[in-house]
């Protein structure tokens, strides 16, 4: 049945995730390692998936691993580090075509698990370590990670702001460390944090498709069976927004400037507050017919573009806009506006109606691909009541508009974060 989810326990903090659907011709494994945000050992933390996804005993080089992958008829694996609110998700992945589409029935999909168990459990190791010179080189892709989110003005200003919003709180650590702290790691940091999080890390492994999953659970439940475990998952906080909100300009060479506001509300949760939330959030900021995009940037003209996300983890209403400096002051004030319309229920109905239906029509197309259905799972992991994309969608549908003003009147002020241009960043 398409979408049905079966959950096996294969060790200590260790689970197996199936979500079954006939449609798909490829099947999608993950393993999630899920470990608490920390100056200490973020930017290893980041670096760990990648340098895994490199090599194996079996497959000790590129070529080898793409020799492979060439063999399960064009397989692919890959890596990434993300935040889920104050934790580090690090994750690998492997997208393998189902064994019944095979020319002879060959078993691919047991092989691909079992390439991502051999890499997380056994890389190639020089003298009981990590080569120094796969580090050195992973270290340099990761400085290069670092180096672009600065690069990419839009984002630096983004994380740049939420930092300031949560100083002091694990999500404020940006999600590849920054270029200190990854200059000094180093190949004996990065054994003793990938031992440690083998013992330590909350494990979400999830096979999607219409394969049955048995032989890729069990290879991985063999290999955590060796290990003296001791999970713990990290805890993640939503807090109220400061008393009083927070100023800061800053500037960098910039062609154009970054206009960010953050809200913030306690009641991030899930269930019907987490459904008026993302609705509300989409009316303000979240598409062609919201009102920042409408009356900010069509209207007035104070800005290049005026989007709003909410992130659900933390509580957080980021609204990220590009202006001219003179403009800045003026496209602030705007944006307060639109949201004071919307908790005086200052807004059309047929704008609510409309982001309603582009919410539900986008939840509705999570079970086209194995790569959108693992994203929507992925970021509702840690929900004590879980929904289905369509039962998200019907429930996107029963919000009201005294739903849009109770969300919209829990969102407060917490920071107005400006980057103009003029030099380095300070």
């Amino acid at each position: 049945m398409s979408g049905q989810i079966v959950k096996t326990a294969l060790a200590d903090g260790v689970e197996g995730i199936y979500i079954s659907n006939p449609r798909f011709k490829t099947t999608r494994i993950s393993v999630n390692l899920i470990a608490p945000m920390s100056f200490e050992d973020v930017s290893k933390h980041a670096m760990i998936p990648f340098l895994l996804t490199r090599g194996s005993r079996s497959y000790p080089r590129i070529i080898d691993i793409n020799r492979k992958l060439a063999e399960l008829y064009g397989a692919g694996i890959s890596a990434g580090a993300v935040k889920l609110g104050d934790r580090h998700l690090l994750r690998m992945t492997a997208t393998v075509l189902n064994d019944e589409y095979t020319l002879n029935g060959e078993a691919v999909t047991a092989q691909a698990g079992g390439m991502l168990t051999e890499m997380l459990f056994d890389p190639p190791l020089e003298r009981g370590g990590f080569a120094p010179d796969r580090v050195a080189q992973e270290k340099r892709l990761l400085l290069e990670k670092i180096e672009g989110e600065i690069n990419n003005k839009r984002r630096f200003a983004i994380t740049r702001c939420e930092s300031l919003m949560c100083e002091g709180e694990p999500y404020g650590i940006p999600v590849y460390g920054s270029r200190e702290m990854a200059e000094e790691i180093s190949a004996s940091d990065i054994y003793g944090a990938w031992q440690h999080l083998l013992n330590t890390a909350s494990v979400k492994i999830y096979v999607i498709g219409a394969t049955e999953p048995s032989k890729i659970f069990d290879g991985f439940k063999a290999a955590f069976a060796g290990r003296s475990r001791a999970p713990k998952l990290p805890e993640n906080k939503t807090l109220a927004a400061r008393s009083e909100p927070a100023y800061k300009n800053e500037t960098m060479e910039v062609a154009q400037g970054k206009l960010c506001i953050g809200f913030r509300t306690p009641g991030a949760g899930n269930g019907k507050d987490l459904v008026k939330l993302a609705v509300m959030s989409d009316m303000f900021g979240g598409g062609p017919y919201s009102l920042l995009f409408t009356n900010v940037r069509e209207k007035l003209g104070l800005c290049y573009y005026c989007a709003a996300r909410y992130n659900r983890h933390k509580g957080i209403l980021m609204v990220d806009s590009g202006v001219e400096a003179d403009k800045a002051e003026q496209a602030t004030d705007e944006i307060l506006r639109q949201m004071d319309n919307i908790r005086h229920g200052e807004f059309e109905d047929n704008i609510l109606s409309a982001s309603k239906m582009g919410l539900a029509d986008s939840l509705r197309t999570v079970p086209d691909t194995p790569s959108a259905t693992e994203a929507y799972y992925l970021d509702g992991m840690f929900d004590e009541n879980p929904m289905s994309p369509e039962e998200y969608a019907e429930a996107i549908g029963s919000v009201t508009k005294e739903d849009i003003i109770s969300a919209a009147e829990s969102m407060k002020l917490d920071t107005v974060y400006f980057l103009s241009g003029g030099g380095e960043a300070r």
